[in-house]
């Protein structure tokens, strides 16, 4: 069963706002503009995905979210004053409720794999960890 886009970014736009709120121990306006602008960006990026059938969606979100956060852009400073409302946090607990809940479908495809997924898994998990904070330790060596 697939849900329609729109119902699908609306609840994950509501369970966010919920979610933040509940960090920040109380509902903003800050925090719910920051969603909105969250909310933009998806939806330009989904637009001009499918428009031009080339470049994924995630491409041109990353690419217009640098642009409209750099100081460059008009805007930055009011737009980064209320996505950073937004605690990172609470994005990633319903991105990985989600993810985990996805699981759910695969199961048979688990138990037929069996526990070998397991190491792969972890050798995986490690090496991007450890690659990732290779890079960071390096990035931040260099220009901090």
């Amino acid at each position: 069963m697939r849900l329609p886009l729109w119902l699908s970014l609306g609840v994950l736009t509501v369970l966010g706002i919920g979610t933040a709120s509940v960090t920040a121990k109380t509902l903003s306006w800050q925090i719910i503009g920051g969603y909105g602008v969250l909310l933009a960006l998806v939806l330009l990026g989904l637009f001009l995905a499918r428009v031009t059938r080339k470049i994924s969606s995630i491409v041109w979100i990353t690419t217009i979210g640098a642009f409209v956060s750099s100081p460059w852009f008009f805007g930055a400073r009011t737009l980064n004053s209320l996505v950073s409302s937004v605690d990172f946090l609470s994005i990633a607990t319903i991105m990985l409720t989600l993810a985990g809940l996805s699981l759910g479908k695969d199961i048979p495809l688990l138990r037929r794999i069996g526990w070998k997924i397991i190491p792969v898994g972890l050798v995986a998990i490690t090496a991007s960890f450890l690659l990732s904070t290779l890079i960071a330790e390096f990035s931040l060596g260099f220009w901090g």
